[in-house]
């Protein structure tokens, strides 16, 4: 369907949505292929140059650059007030969702004929997690490889043993907030806010 409809916009339109695409892309494919290199560098104690501390000086501007880039687009957000700050809950969704995302290519490049299925935004909570069998797989297999190689005495990067524990307590808080009872995912209240910032925004341009 996209090739039709894309025929029809604008080629800044085209190149914009190209890049959206890629995102969901990275998120799926890019995820599994990191955790496959950790597990690797756990497994080996094989470790590139790159990675390594004396490259995250060298990161620092374009780590500032990017941070600056974030708060300039917050200025054109409904409700730039209360949205302002580091996005940190963001990049706990993309490192929980990624089996999703994964499982969504390989529904793509197997030819998926089936309905498209709109996100419910208020049902029962299900009992079901969806986060509990990958992530539980993910902290196994990593905190098994680091425990290995812990008492093999191999791993002389102490970015590995930071990426490891990094990894392993991420995917245990995950698998931890499958107990936890979080709150509606749709507010009706929301919806009076975010009028009143497309009214204000109006108003400014």
């Amino acid at each position: 369907m996209y090739p039709k409809v894309a025929r029809k916009l604008p080629l800044g339109e085209r190149v914009a949505n190209f890049k959206h695409g890629l995102y969901y892309l990275f998120e799926g494919i890019g995820v599994s292929l990191a955790l496959v290199l950790l597990v690797f560098m756990l497994c080996t104690g094989i470790t590139p140059d790159v990675f390594s501390l004396a490259t995250l000086p060298r990161l620092a501007p374009l780590g500032i650059v990017l941070l600056s880039c974030q708060f300039y687009r917050k200025h054109f957000y409904l409700d730039p007030q209360h949205e302002s700050g580091l996005q940190w809950r963001l990049l706990i969704l993309a490192y929980a969702k990624w089996p999703i995302c994964l499982l969504a290519i390989y529904d793509v490049l197997k030819g998926y004929q089936g309905p498209f299925m709109i996100t419910p935004k208020a049902v029962k909570a299900s009992r079901h997690s969806n986060l509990l069998v990958p992530h539980l797989l993910i902290l196994s297999l990593v905190s098994t490889a680091w425990l290995i190689r812990i008492l093999l005495g191999h791993i002389t990067n102490p970015l590995l043993h930071v990426s490891a524990a990094l990894i392993v307590l991420g995917s245990l808080s995950l698998i931890l907030t499958t107990r936890l009872k979080f709150p509606k995912p749709y507010d009706p209240t929301l919806r009076a806010k975010v009028m009143e910032g497309l009214l204000s925004n109006s108003r400014g341009l």
